[in-house]
This record gives C-alpha cells, structure tokens and sequence, in this order.
C-alpha cells in the first residue's frame, strides 16, 4: 500500500516560514505542528527549546522515518543537530568543566543526528535539501568534540560529494577548520595545515573571513609548533604572511592578550625566536590609540551606533572600551610593550646577545618608567649595561637605581655591577674609591665581597700600590678558593710578591700558578706570569731560564699587551750576558712594536735602555767609542715622551754623550728641570740617582765643591719647604766632601783632611737640627742613621732615624735600617735590647737570603754581630751553632769568629774542640801575630793540661822558631798585648824544655840524624 504523505510536512521541510509565536507546549506526535514549532524558536536562537522539540519528532518517528518520510527526514536530524552545535558552542563559552562535559555530549549528540542525515539520501534531489551539507556540520561537531582525524574525513567528504550551486558553504571557514584539524591532530600535519591556512589567508577578503576564524587558527598553528617543537615552522610561516596575519592597529587591541599569551608560551619552550615573532605582531599601544582616536572623531560624524567596513562592524561602543583600556594601560605605565620589551630581553640575552638584550632594557627605562616592574627592568638594565661594557651608562644607570630604590634587595649586587664595570675598563682610581667605602660594610662571606676585595685589591695593584694590596691579594684568595675571580686573584698575588721583590716566594706562587692553569683558552694571565717568573729568573740572575719563558711568549703569544715589554726584559737579559748586538735588536723591537700599538710607557721604556746601552760611558775597561749613537734616541725621547716615568733615567744616562756632544748645559737643564718635577711627587723613585748623576755632571763641568753646597742650598724649581729633597741635595754635597776626605787622606793631606771631616760634621749636624725626622726620605734616613751611628760619640741617637724608615712599609733600603738598628741595640748593657737585635738580625739574615744573595756583605755582618751578642750574653751553645754556619758561609771575620768559637767549647769543657778551634785559627793566621799568637797560645795549654805534652810543646816551639825574626821586626809596632802573648809562648817553651818532661826539637832533630 502507498503511504499518504503530508503536503504540510512536505513544505515545511522544504524551508517553512521562520516567524510566528513560539508554542507553549508541543505533542511531538503531531509532527505537522511540531516542526513549524521548532524552526520559530531556531529564528529566536532558543536552540535548547528547538532542539527539545525536534528530539521528541525524533524520538516518536525514529523507527518509521525513512519508511513514512524517505530522505526527507534527514532535515529533521540536521536541524536537531544544528541545535545541538549552537547549544554545545554556549556550554563550551561557559567556561567550566561541567558546561564542557554537557557541550561533549551535545556535540556527540549533534554529530549522531548529522551522521542520521547522511544516512537519509533523498530519491528525489529537491527533498532533502541537507543531504550532503550534512556532513559538513557533522565534520563540524567532530572537530568541537576534538575528534580531529573524523572531522577531516567529513570535510574532505563534503567538498567531494557536494553539488556546485546547491551545498554553499563559508569556504574562508572550511579552510581554516581544516587547517586547525590538521594542527591539533595527535601528530600534527603541519605541511598540509598550513597549506589549508595560507589558502585562507590568501583568500580572506574574498571570501569575507573573520579576524576570529583567522586568530583561532593562528593559535592552533602556534600550538602545533610548540608541540612539535618546529620553531622554524612558525618563523617561516609568519615571514610568508605576516601581512595576511597582521590585522589593523585599532582591530589587533582585542588580540593583543591572546597574541601576547602564545608568545609566553613559545617563550617557555625556549622558543625565543617565534616569541619575539608573535611579539612584532602587536601594533604600539600609542599608534593603537592614535588609531581609535581618529576612529572615534570620524564615527562622531554619522548618527548610527556604528558602520560596516569590509567584513568587519566598527562599533562606537568597542572603540570607547578599547581607548579606555588602552589608555589606562598607557597612565599606569604597563603597556602591552613592556611584556613585549622584557620577552625580547630576555630572547636576546637567551641568545647571547647581552647588548641587544641591554638595548630592550634601556627602552623599557627610557619610555616606561612607570611600571609597576621598573624595579626588576632597571636592575637588569644595569647588569646587562655592565656585561657589555658600558661603563658610563651602567654608573649612569647605577646611581638611578640606588637613588630610586635604596633598600632594595638588589641593591649590593647594582653597587657590585658599577664596581665590576669600572674595573674592567681600567678606572682603577675610582675602583679604589669606591670599594675602599663599600669594603667595610658587605657581609663576609658573600658574593658582593668578594667582589669588593678583588676590585679593591686589583685597583691598588694595577696602580702600583704593592704594598697596600699585598694583604688584601691574600686575603681574597684564602676567603674565595672558589671565586669566579680565582684565576685573577691568584695571578695578583704571585705577580705583586715579584713587585714587591720578594724573589722566592714570588718564584714559588708564579710557578704553581702556570703549573695549576696550564690552559690559555682559560687563563689569560698565562703570558704576563710567563714574563713575572722571567723577571724573577733575571732578578736572582738565572738568566738562561728567563730566557726560555720569554721564547715562549714571543713564539706562543704574538700579539698580547705584555709581548713589546717581555722584548725589552729580553734586551735586558742579553746586555746583562755582554750580548750588546742582541740586547740592541730587542730594544729596538720592543719600540717598533710598542709605538706601532700606541703604547707610550713602553716605547719610552725602551727608548730609556737604548740611551742606557749606547750611552754607557766605558764598555768594560774601555771609554765607549760610539757614544753619539746615543744621541738619536735621547732626543727622540724627549721630543714625544717628555712626561714618561722614564725621564730621570734617560736625563742621567744620556749626560756622558751629551758631554762628549758638547750639550752639557742642555742636558744639565734637563736633568735640574728632572729633579725639580720629581720633588714635587710623594717618594720618586730614582730621584737620589738623579742628584747624584747632577752632581757628578755640575762637578765635571768646573765647578768646586763649595759653589755646588752654594747651588744645592737654593736649587732651582724645589721649594724651600720641601725639607725632604733639600736634604737629599745636602746629602749628595756630603758625598762631595766625603770623596775629597778620602783623596786626602790618601795624600796624607791634614789639613785637608781636617777640612772635610769639618765640613762634613756641620753638613750632618745642620742636616739633623734643621729637618724632622718624618720629613726625610727613606735613603736620607738611612744615611743620617749610619753616619750618627758611626762617627759620633752618641750612636743611640741614630736609632729615631731607623726607626722612621721602618714604619715605612717600602722594601728597598729597609734591611740597612734594620741592621743599624740591630747593631745599636746589641751593643746595649740591656738583655732585652740584646735579645731584640737578635731577633732584627735574623730578620736581616732571612731577607738577604730572599734577595738571592744580592747582599752577601750585610748577611755576614749581621750573623757575625749575633755571635757576638751570644759571647755577650755568654750563651755558648747558641754561639757555637752560629759559628760553625758562619765557618762555612763567611769569611771576612772569620779568624775572630773562630776564636771565639774556640772559647765557647772551652767553656762548655769541650777541650778537645776547643784546640781544634785554636788550631784552625793559627793554621789559617799564621802569618798574623796579632791573630795566630793568642790562638797558639791557648791551644797548647790546653793540649799540657790535656797531657798531650809533646805534642803542645812542639806546637808552640815551632811557633816561635817561625816568626821569632818577623817578631823582632815588627814588635816594636805591635800591641802591648801581642808582644806579651808573644814572649809568654817563648818563655813557656823554654820552661817546658828545661822540665825535662817532653823531648826538645833540637834532640828530635839529633836522634833523625843518628838515624
């Protein structure tokens, strides 16, 4: 039987009339009604109610469908599902986890009733209009229910079994839908996703795409890249369209929290690029403003609440919201941009691009400083500023920082970034300054501590002060083994035990240095500890092993700041050996290098050894023939390096030439001019040379001893109150006296002798009243003490002027003042002050040895007057100790010491070698009487009372026989007490041979004959 279908049914289905009033109640069993019903409340968007009506069509029909309605039931299905997509799409903007499970299971449902559509294919095409579009809204329903894969396959199916004319559809949509299926796939299809994409971006203002649509995909594309972590995939993409994607200013305002949270989330992943990409996409909030302000005067024209531009509606209300947003962003000093700035500091410096990363920073200050985060971008300002250099900006930046934010917890670290900043660029003055206040109130240990204690220490060492920042070099590498600064501090400390002279310890910590960081891609100080421990080599005069460390910085490290200065030390090494040929080539080389890199002290260092090496008055024994080659680089000197610290030695070392150029007064000039600029400066070093060289000179050229006290009492360009060089110039006229006493004492001249020994005496004397002691430089306070010590009847008085040099802390001439001070006190009827001497003269002992044996002379002093001290103090077993160290190091007072050696063994009842002592000293004296007859005297008393009788006397007689005809020469010139040490030996060996205890030489002589 044919089915009765109803006409009403079918023209409903075929499009019914949306308008109407909405039904207060629906029986689903009357299906003419229920449909009209349902497609009212769809016109009124009460999806739930309509999709309530057609479930129930659904629900009542479903068993009888396709056999009652044939493929025209499928409308009912698609219209159901269509409600079902706007009622999940509502749930799904709602927001919370439950609204989500429901939207989920409309959409399931809405996909079922598509999928239901499909499964009603119409006999006649005109029955069911949404045969094939159906697959399109379930594809749709598919892909909001994330199942990706499904909704690709409905697409696709869509676009191949849709009819042209018939199945429209919003091919913008289509596009991107399949792009963000293909993107958030489990394995995202990134090539044919972005192909989806850029098809829609091509096409966007023909086919009217929404900005929405267009950002939803970008988002999935983003999503993609992260997940697969293909950050070339987003660049690439963006410099292929960034003019698609890039919307207009004012449009872009309500994308910019979105485009801002994937560039942070690209930025979490390590993404820098693709962040700072999506940054750039973001339009200024300035020029956004600027844009709705004139959006907003043009809308004031028309009447309408708004107007349509392209695809877009351009609101006055949106525009109103988004000013003021903006605006308010803009006043509270937290723009869009100060994210974007920050993240584009940070890619930068993620990078290593520490100055593009200051750049971004110094932005952030300059044009928004009124962040809420200005504290932090400050900060990283100043740190970023002090990486790269910036010496100026990051003090600049500093002081800001510290002036806006004092207490801040970043505080010490800013101090620590303008500290470490000045350093690097060499401001070693204001380092010290700066640090020297800062020291004292940094927690110990600490991070900014240790950075304080490099730098301070580091300042006074890079500006000479090795004294001062000895102990600070010290303490830094005791408190920080571990410091990033490690490597620096302990180069410091090796290299300023070499300023400070101290050769042994400094060739010790040098060494373990070059041995403890080998690498020089690590340890730049390699080369300048090379050339340290090359100078110490030279300075204890193994000069084949400087030599070896110099090669090595000539053949390892071409083009380091120390190369020209380590040619200059080679130079020296080879004049040193008399290689006069080579230490010429490297002179000449350390200058050629040294002026081709700009470097003034060094050329003029160098100049200052040619002057010295060609200008040497004799060559050995002989004058020096070719003093005029000198000539060239003393001039050369003066013209272009008339300031360089070099100017005292090249004043005196060029005067020989001069003179023989017949330039005397020229040269006298320079070096008076020398002298009077040098007293201006706090202990010059070199200036003595320099007065002792003018001296010399003024002498030579006619003048007498007195018109030089003359020109000394008011030397030109010192000023009267400079006390300190007034007495160096006195004391240069007392070595003018002192030479001419000797001349006249070798003439046997007394009158001229008394002359200068007169002269001298004043000098000292108006030397002494005139100027207080801490007014004296160091070499004049030694001299002072010396001549105070030795030549007056008063020597404690010496004692304040050694003193007043051992407060100081230089190193050069110390150990004169120490040994003056020691040989006063040990002369003292005081213990203590005896002891005290002891304890200075083993300080002098130790740092002579330090001086690898530069000062021999004052080591055996200094050990000899101990030993007298023990005699002294009758302490004979540390007298022996001394004694028999001096027997085999020294020798100048070494018949006295092993006399008294000799008497210490004696007291210590050590008879047997006490005559050993004795003998050894008559042994080596035999030929003074003064010296071999009280040491022959006693050894063979002690041998008689020993027993060795024969032995005793034969000693003593051949004594006698031996020098009895130099004794009767001579005894009128003798001691009293000789001569009578002397004749008691003859008497007692004449009493031992009448005792008849021994046998006599003359019967030890007859028995040999009658043998």
């Amino acid at each position: 039987m044919k089915i009765q279908r109803s006409v009403t049914f079918a023209i409903t289905l075929a499009g019914a009339s949306m308008l109407g009033m909405a039904p207060a109640d629906v029986q689903a069993q009357d299906i003419n009604e229920a449909v009209p019903m349902a497609f009212k409340e769809m016109n009124g968007r009460n999806w739930e109610k309509a999709q309530s009506i057609l479930a129930k069509v659904v629900d009542v029909y479903a068993e009888r469908a396709k056999q009652l309605y044939g493929g025209k039931f499928g409308v009912i299905y698609y219209n159901k599902g269509y409600c079902e997509l706007k009622i999940g799409g509502k749930l799904k903007a709602a927001g919370g986890p439950e609204n989500l499970d429901k939207a989920n299971k409309y959409y399931e449902m809405a996909k079922q009733s598509f999928a239901n559509c499909y499964k009603f294919p119409s006999d006649d095409k005109g029955k069911n209009t949404y045969h094939k579009k159906s697959l399109y809204y379930w594809g749709q329903s598919a892909q909001a229910m994330g199942e990706y894969k499904e909704a690709i396959t409905q697409y696709k199916k869509f676009l191949d079994e849709r009819e042209e004319g018939r199945d429209e559809y919003d091919k913008g949509i289509m596009a991107l839908s399949l792009a963000i299926c293909h993107f958030k796939l489990e394995k995202p299809d990134m090539k044919q996703g972005i192909q989806y994409f850029e098809t829609a971006l091509n096409n966007k203002d023909q086919w009217n795409t929404p900005d929405e649509a267009i950002v939803t995909a970008f988002q999935a594309l983003t999503e993609a890249v992260i997940k697969t972590k293909n950050e070339q995939a987003l660049i690439d993409f963006l410099n292929q369209n960034r003019a698609a994607i890039t919307l207009r200013p004012f449009e872009m305002v309500k994308f910019t929290p979105f485009f801002q949270k994937l560039a942070v989330e690209a930025m979490e992943e390590d993404m820098m690029y693709a962040a700072f990409n999506l940054f750039a996409l973001i339009p200024g909030t300035k020029v956004s403003i600027s844009e709705l302000e004139l959006l907003k005067s043009e809308l004031a024209l028309y009447p309408r609440d708004g107007i349509k531009d392209g695809p877009h509606i351009i609101a006055k209300a949106d525009i109103d919201k988004n000013l003021t947003k903006l605006r308010t962003e803009d006043r509270a000093g937290d723009p869009h941009e100060v994210l974007a700035l920050s993240a584009l500091a940070f890619t930068h410096e993620s990078k290593g691009n520490v100055r593009g990363a200051f750049a971004a920073y110094e932005q952030l200050e300059l044009y928004f400083n009124k962040s809420k985060k200005r504290e932090e971008n400050l900060y990283n300002l100043v740190r970023t500023s002090a990486r790269i250099g910036e010496v100026m900006l990051t003090e600049q930046y500093g002081s800001e920082f510290l002036k806006s934010y004092p207490g801040s917890k970043h505080e010490s670290q800013v101090r620590s970034f303008m500290l470490s900043s000045l350093f690097a660029s060499g401001e070693y003055e204001k380092c010290e300054q700066v640090a020297g206040a800062m020291i004292g109130q940094l927690p110990k240990p600490s991070k900014q501590h240790d950075l304080c204690l490099h730098v301070l220490g580091g300042s006074k060492f890079y500006l000479g002060k090795f004294v001062d920042c000895h102990q600070l070099l010290l303490d830094h590498v005791k408190m920080y083994p571990k410091s990033e600064y490690k490597i620096a501090a302990e180069f410091f400390v090796a290299s300023n035990l070499s300023r400070l002279q101290d050769w042994k310890q400094a060739a010790l910590k040098l060494d373990e240095f070059l041995k403890k960081y080998p690498d020089p891609s690590k340890n730049v100080y390699i080369p300048f500890a090379l050339y340290d421990r090359a100078n110490v080599h030279y300075s204890e005069g193994e000069n084949e092993q400087a030599l070896v460390l110099l090669n090595r910085i000539e053949k390892e490290f071409k083009g380091t700041s120390i190369e020209e200065m380590a040619y200059n030390l080679k130079g020296n090494i080879m004049q040193s050996d008399g290689d006069r040929e080579g230490a010429l080539t490297y002179y000449n080389k350390a200058l050629t290098l040294a002026e081709h890199k700009g470097n003034g002290i060094v050329a003029s260092e160098s100049l200052n050894y040619l002057v010295g090496l060609l200008g040497v008055e004799k060559i050995g024994k002989e004058p020096n023939p070719n003093l005029k080659d000198a000539l060239p680089f003393y001039d050369k000197f003066w013209k272009e390096y008339p300031d360089s610290p070099y100017k005292a030695q090249v004043a005196v070392s060029g005067m020989p030439a001069m003179k023989e150029a017949g330039r005397s007064d020229e040269a006298l000039a320079k070096l008076q001019a020398v002298i009077a600029e040098m007293a201006k400066k706090e202990n010059p070093a070199g200036l003595d040379a320099a007065i002792g060289s003018y001296t010399k000179a003024y002498l030579e050229s006619g003048k007498t001893a007195d018109q030089l006290k003359d020109h000394y009492y008011k030397f030109p360009g010192v000023d009267f109150n400079d006390t300190r060089t007034l007495a160096m110039l006195r004391i240069a006229i007392i070595g003018v006296f002192e030479d001419n006493l000797k001349k006249a004492e070798a003439a046997e001249d007394q009158a001229a002798i008394n002359l200068s020994q007169s002269r001298i005496k004043v000098l000292f004397n108006d030397l002494k009243a005139d100027y207080p002691v801490e007014k004296l430089s160091n070499f004049v306070l030694v001299r002072v003490g010396d001549y105070l010590r030795k030549k007056t009847d008063n020597p404690r008085q010496s004692l304040a002027y050694y003193d007043e040099r051992l407060k100081r802390p230089q190193v050069n001439g110390r150990i004169n003042a120490q040994f003056g001070k020691a040989d006063i006190l040990g002369q003292s009827s005081n213990a203590g002050e005896r002891k005290q001497a002891v304890t200075i003269l083993n300080e002098v002992i130790e740092a002579a040895n330090e001086e690898g044996g530069a000062d021999r002379k004052i080591r055996d002093e200094a050990l000899y007057r101990i030993i007298e001290i023990n005699n002294t103090e009758k302490d004979w077993k540390a007298l022996a100790e001394n004694a028999e160290k001096y027997k085999k190091e020294y020798s100048s007072e070494k018949a006295r010491v092993m006399f008294l050696l000799a008497q210490a063994y004696e007291s210590m009842s050590n008879v047997e070698k006490a005559i050993k002592a004795y003998t050894e000293v008559y042994i080596a004296n035999m030929a003074n009487i003064a010296i071999s007859a009280p040491a022959i005297s006693r050894s063979t008393e002690l041998m008689w009372e020993k027993g060795d009788k024969q032995k005793a006397y034969e000693a003593a007689a051949r004594f006698i026989n031996s020098s009895e005809e130099s004794f009767n020469k001579i005894k009128d010139d003798l001691d009293d007490e000789v001569a009578e040490k002397w004749l008691e030996i003859q008497t007692r060996v004449k009493t031992w041979e009448a005792g008849g205890e021994i046998k006599t030489l003359e019967e030890i002589k007859k028995e040999r004959e009658g043998r």
